[in-house]
């Protein structure tokens, strides 16, 4: 096996370097992290590649790069790791946890997965005890937006390039995250949010932006939330729902992004410890389902203790 932590042992051109898909070598020795994601790495069972286990980075004893040229001069041994789902890549965003009184429940999940009603439903079950806040990202202000509107609504997009709208996508959230949830968490209140930053990185990475990692930086300015449910439907399902809206009856869909977009939320799901709905179940089921995972959190933050007096009902 790999020695994990380069401990000296390995021979001059065995030594551990980070290699990303682009097959540009970044130094793993420094503190022993993945220069990406900062995380330590650890061996992956049946392999021999050392692997953090955040993206798509890993470590092997190949030969040292050509730091000159940027080139590694042994190639033969990058490869994906056995054994392992490449629908399943890490997404971990490192947050920062919330130190408030408040508490932030977010959803995500594609259009017509269930995320409203499930929210509106929460908010009646916590509203005669807590005061409850629902917000939704982005803001109106990116979604009446020319590029917003035609990545939404249209089939062509030569006129605009996808990553911009991600990160005007993503300073708003920056931006709704200081001016909006922290001082409102700061309060003591209850947020339900209607998507959150794990959608900029959905969307980012479903079509195709897999190796930007501005993403990832950009995340660490932005709270992370109590708990985050990722609801989870067939494509099919969610299609045939958003049809059944009235005023999205003839919307453009694009159903390959659809299911790339799933794969992702489940990805992204896994990697931040979320909580996966299964909103193909029966209504009552799934909303007693959520019920429950929020309870936990609130006797976490000992505010169900607090609620008793004003006759909160936990069922």
């Amino acid at each position: 096996m790999v020695n994990q932590k380069g401990t000296g042992s390995e021979t001059e051109n065995e030594k551990l370097f980070w290699f990303p898909l682009c097959n540009a070598p970044c130094s793993y020795a420094e503190n022993d992290q993945c220069s990406m994601c900062r995380e330590e790495p650890s061996i992956i069972e049946n392999s021999t590649y050392d692997c953090c286990g955040m993206c798509d980075y890993w470590a092997s004893p190949l030969s040292l790069p050509d730091q000159k040229n940027n080139k590694i001069n042994d190639t033969s041994a990058i490869q994906k790791p056995s054994g392992t789902n490449s629908a399943r890549k890490n997404r971990r965003l490192n947050m920062q946890p919330n130190s408030t009184s408040g508490v932030l429940i977010t959803f995500c999940g594609l259009d017509g997965c269930g995320k409203t009603t499930l929210m509106r439903a929460l908010r009646d079950y916590l509203q005669s005890a807590f005061s409850v806040v629902l917000t939704k990202q982005p803001t109106p202000q990116v979604r009446n937006s020319e590029i917003f509107r035609n990545f939404m609504d249209q089939k062509d997009h030569y006129r605009f390039e996808y990553r911009s709208l991600s990160l005007l996508a993503a300073s708003d959230r920056v931006q709704h995250n200081t001016s909006f949830i922290l001082p409102q968490l700061e309060s003591g209140k209850i947020i339900l949010s209607d998507r959150y930053f794990y959608s900029c990185l959905a969307n980012l990475c479903a079509r195709g932006y897999q190796q930007d990692r501005w993403i990832y930086e950009i995340a660490e300015s932005i709270v992370k939330p109590d708990i985050a449910f990722f609801c989870d439907i067939p494509v099919e399902t969610a299609v045939r729902r958003v049809r059944e809206r009235k005023d999205e009856k003839d919307r453009y869909i694009d159903l390959e992004l659809q299911y790339n977009l799933r794969e992702e939320y489940l990805s992204i799901c896994t990697s931040n410890n979320g909580i996966l709905v299964d909103t193909s179940k029966p209504l009552e089921e799934t909303v007693q389902f959520v019920k429950n995972e929020v309870r936990e959190v609130l006797l976490k933050k000992e505010l169900l203790f607090k609620s008793k007096d004003s006759g909160f009902v936990v069922d």
